[in-house]
């Protein structure tokens, strides 16, 4: 909860690093919305449907754009390449997995041109 908050917090940061567990945590939650909010409009008897999508939904999914976009580009960031490589989703299945990749990736364990390394902290404690 803490790394989906942070997020939220953030919402319009896109400077800095995000280290690779800040990201997969607010997905995992992020994801977990989606589905209990999905699963709610089944309950209320409304399907999923594309054509006439629901509102309680596209909400959500508008109100969480900007975060997870943020938080993507800092976790770029943390990989040491730029934020336009979010880019890469335009380009369907190959950039997409491209994207994928850079996110499943370790970050540099040094500070590099966009800042101090987010996980310096807690290495130095072990």
């Amino acid at each position: 909860m803490r790394y989906y908050l942070e997020a939220i917090w953030k919402y319009a940061s896109f400077t800095g690093r995000a280290a690779r567990r800040a990201f997969w945590w607010f997905m995992l939650l992020h994801l977990s919305i989606i589905v209990a909010l999905t699963a709610f409009e089944v309950w209320r008897g409304h399907p999923p449907d594309p054509m006439n999508p629901s509102l309680v939904l596209s909400a959500y999914q508008l109100f969480i754009l900007l975060p997870l976009l943020a938080l993507t580009v800092r976790r770029l960031h943390d990989t040491n390449r730029s934020g336009w490589w979010i880019l890469l989703n335009l380009v369907p299945v190959i950039g997409q997995l491209l994207l994928l990749w850079f996110m499943l990736i370790s970050g540099d364990r040094r500070d590099n041109r966009y800042g101090p390394d987010p996980l310096a902290a807690v290495r130095l404690n072990t």
